[in-house]
């Protein structure tokens, strides 16, 4: 009997596999979870690029003055996604009129 396998991404983190015969009688078809045994992100059956979670192990942080006295910092990892976001009161201990984290001006003199 002559066939052929064709396994297809059904986009969802599972493939199809259809065994087709010659004459085009579809003898087979099975659904399972896409595997990446050599995790590069492919999916070894049916080729798909598999979305691989982010560990947030790099990001950058921004602190904004918020023109109250307090400043907003967050941070953000490179994939794009707000890991944290934190707003605290503005302090001043080298009494230079300025936040010694944000720089906002919250005295004047």
């Amino acid at each position: 009997m002559d066939t052929t396998a064709v396994c297809e991404s059904n986009g969802n983190g599972t493939h199809t596999t259809t065994v087709t015969c010659a004459c085009g009688e579809v003898i087979s078809a099975e659904t399972t979870d896409c595997a990446d045994e050599d995790a590069d992100g492919v999916c070894d059956d049916c080729k798909a690029v598999l979305e691989v979670p982010c560990d947030h192990a790099q990001t950058t942080s921004e602190t904004v003055y918020n023109g109250d006295k307090t400043h907003t910092t967050t941070v953000t990892c490179v994939c794009g996604e707000v890991v944290s976001t934190e707003t605290a009161d503005c302090v001043d201990e080298d009494k230079d009129c300025a936040c010694d984290t944000c720089e906002g001006v919250i005295k004047t003199v």
